[in-house]
């Protein structure tokens, strides 16, 4: 347990955040209830059913060093945070912290997977693949890097541009 809080206090609190509504790794409901939420008969079954779809992550590692050497050369300075894998239970796809960016893998099992009939509609599913890992891990450091804007008063165009930008540079590491 002590070793767990040490080693990733900020990836654990920011999946309390996603999964129990809890940041607080300190406290002392933190790990009683995420060890709970996860002993959920359905969201062991998808987290089984995860390991099986990912038991070789070799592709993934690949992409992702790729475009990392690409934002090396582009971005001075600048490179991908260490990646991660979680489950979270059909949550947030993206979970990211200064030191980590965590995908949500059980939202990728394949547009067919039999569970997600119950909970999305199918132009959801067809987002729903492995092969959009990548895209959307690089998408999430992409909105780390140039933050949206905030003005209570943002328009349409300002959002249309913002998004422009995020997919422009996203086109351009992964054509």
């Amino acid at each position: 347990k002590v070793q767990l809080y040490s080693t990733y206090p900020d990836l654990l609190s920011a999946l309390g955040s996603i999964t129990i509504n809890q940041s607080e790794i300190a406290s002392e409901t933190f790990l009683p209830k995420l060890s709970s939420y996860f002993k959920n008969d359905m969201l062991y079954k998808i987290y089984s059913d995860a390991l099986n779809v990912f038991k070789n992550t070799k592709a993934y590692e690949n992409e992702l060093s790729s475009v990392n050497e690409q934002i090396k050369n582009k971005f001075e300075g600048r490179s991908l945070p260490l990646i991660s894998m979680h489950v979270s239970g059909f949550k947030a796809n993206t979970n990211v912290t200064a030191q980590y960016i965590s995908i949500s893998i059980d939202k990728y099992l394949g547009s067919n997977y039999p569970i997600y009939q119950n909970f999305f509609e199918a132009y959801q599913r067809n987002q729903m693949q492995p092969k959009f890992i990548t895209r959307d891990i690089v998408k999430a450091w992409i909105m780390t890097e140039i933050p949206p804007v905030t003005s209570p008063a943002k328009t349409l165009l300002e959002e249309m541009v913002y998004e422009g930008k995020i997919l422009y540079i996203l086109s351009e590491f992964l054509p």
